[in-house]
């Protein structure tokens, strides 16, 4: 990620749009794997959930009611969790994203105005009244 920031900069500062699109592969990718791999993270496999229970649970006795402690949330509050973190972060990403496309953008219109300014000074040399603006015709002339 931070080897297609720098390329990134770059890119800007080079007027470069090739430079800018590792940006756009790296973000799409990282939001790939945070779908995929960040439920992994929440949902444990039952039969490990089991062991943990069996060693961690230590019932306690509460105004005559057994009562078990739990350390860890329930696996339904920790989806919903990340559920609102993706989406926060897929949203923040995409953001990048389009402003990244809006830089390449910008930096090919400026390209095509640096080619057009390019051309109308070399176009002046030949002509020099046509850098005026002023085009006198041959009517004028005689």
């Amino acid at each position: 990620m931070a080897i297609s920031s720098a390329l990134l900069i770059l890119g800007i500062m080079k007027n470069k749009e090739k430079l800018m699109y590792p940006t756009l592969g790296a973000r799409v990718l990282v939001v790939i794997f945070v779908t995929i791999f960040g439920v992994t993270e929440v949902v444990v496999n039952p039969e490990e959930e089991a062991q943990q229970e069996g060693l961690e649970a230590k019932p306690k006795i509460l105004q005559g009611k057994v009562m078990v402690d739990q350390d860890h949330p329930p696996i339904v509050l920790r989806l919903v969790f990340l559920v609102f973190l993706m989406i926060f972060l897929c949203i923040g990403i995409f953001y990048t994203i389009y402003l990244v496309v809006r830089c390449i953008r910008y930096v090919q219109a400026y390209t095509r105005l640096e080619r057009r300014r390019a051309s109308l000074i070399i176009a002046g040399q030949i002509d020099p009244e046509m850098l005026n603006g002023r085009r006198l015709s041959r009517a004028s002339q005689i």
